[in-house]
């Protein structure tokens, strides 16, 4: 009889029951969960169960899912840090929203409130790479163990996200000291007498941001070796791990080894920050480091962008709201309207491309480090040092 389900053992010791000629399937641990899917399947008039009905206890929710997940990229040697950030999005984000729903019933309105949930606290970017890294895989995952029959619910999420990314806003020239000046203000007691960045980082890290267009990974990692005072350039040539206060050697593959060149002028408020920054330093020890010891990962970054905002939006009204990238789109703003080579611009933010073996010997020649000087310096000026200037 055609309709009639057929059960059979997998060789990976998985069962399956199909029906319907074979085009429908449902997959299982053990032959009792298929047997009763069957027994459902029969009740309901040969009508799919995960269709109409939440699953019984048990059953294929996103929750048993994603556990199952996790326990497969363990078995395939993930390293044990990114293994802790899956888990660590999963619980705060992911599954209060959809970890007791059937997978096979989650739809892109449900991937926006889980979106949304972690957009509190996220920037821009890393919610991109929780939806990429945890969110689409799981579902691409469970598609491929016929868990779930619909498409991929990410697949819409992840166009929106890419349309948010190319709306994202910037630190643009005209509010760049006045944002600047509120990240040094959080440094000093607010009106309830609360210190919201007492290590004082927060003002000394975004204007090397904005002054140099890094990546905030690629500052974060920076040593105090890493400017170079004799060619007056910062060396870049490492970059945090995520979450983690360590800092590793780049990959060849990620992001070009580059060289910075700095302001000619000794007054620049960069070359001061660095000035200070590095005096009387070890050239090992970290550029920027919190009161525990550790460089700025992830969370602390976060945490005082976030504050730095709510600052200017208080005091200025400044309703603009961007990650880390919005240093950099800026920075670049900033050239473009200094009319900087098309080429030296590439090289600054890098993305001059170079192949194979010698991209990692590739530097800045003295001649390009003098010609693109001229372009970086005046930038970092804060809107209280222009007011006493004037």
């Amino acid at each position: 009889m055609a309709q009639d389900p057929k059960i059979n053992k997998l060789p990976n010791g998985k069962w399956r029951m199909r029906w319907n000629n074979g085009s429908k399937s449902f997959t299982a641990d053990t032959r009792d969960e298929v047997v009763a899917f069957k027994a459902a399947l029969l009740a309901g008039g040969m009508v799919d169960p995960r269709a109409v009905v939440a699953p019984v206890a048990g059953g294929r929710t996103f929750r048993k899912v994603a556990n199952d997940y996790i326990v497969m990229k363990k078995k395939k040697g993930l390293a044990p840090g990114t293994i802790e950030g899956y888990e660590r999005d999963l619980r705060l984000y992911v599954l209060p929203e959809i970890g007791g729903m059937d997978i096979n019933e989650v739809r892109p309105p449900h991937i926006r409130a889980v979106l949304e949930r972690a957009g509190k606290r996220r920037t821009p970017g890393s919610l991109r790479k929780m939806h990429s890294s945890v969110l689409y895989p799981i579902f691409k995952w469970a598609i491929g163990n016929e868990w779930r029959e619909r498409a991929n619910p990410c697949e819409i999420t992840a166009q929106e996200l890419s349309q948010e990314t190319r709306e994202q806003g910037a630190l643009l020239p005209d509010d760049a000291p006045m944002f600047l000046d509120c990240g040094y203000a959080i440094a000093e007691p607010d009106d309830d007498g609360k210190v919201l960045d007492p290590d004082g980082l927060a003002g000394d890290f975004f204007t090397l941001l904005y002054g140099t267009g890094l990546r905030w990974q690629e500052a974060a990692a920076l040593d105090v070796g890493s400017v170079d005072w004799k060619r007056r350039v910062v060396v870049v040539k490492q970059v945090i791990r995520l979450h983690v206060g360590v800092a590793k050697d780049k990959g060849k593959s990620r992001y070009a080894f580059r060289d910075i060149p700095l302001p000619a002028a000794d007054d620049d408020p960069l070359v001061v920050m660095l000035r200070a920054r590095t005096r009387g330093r070890f050239a090992s020890e970290p550029l920027f480091v919190t009161g525990a010891g550790r460089r700025v990962y992830s969370s602390v970054a976060r945490r005082l962008l976030r504050h730095t905002l709510e600052l200017a939006k208080k005091l200025h009204g400044y309703a603009e709201q961007f990650g880390f990238h919005g240093f950099r789109r800026g920075f670049a703003t900033a050239m473009e309207d200094r009319e900087i080579p098309e080429r030296s611009l590439k090289l600054l933010l890098g993305h001059a491309r170079h192949t194979g073996a010698t991209k990692a010997y590739v530097k800045l020649t003295a001649k390009q480090v003098e010609n693109i000087r001229p372009y970086v310096g005046g930038m970092c000026w804060r809107a209280s040092e222009l007011a006493l200037a004037a």
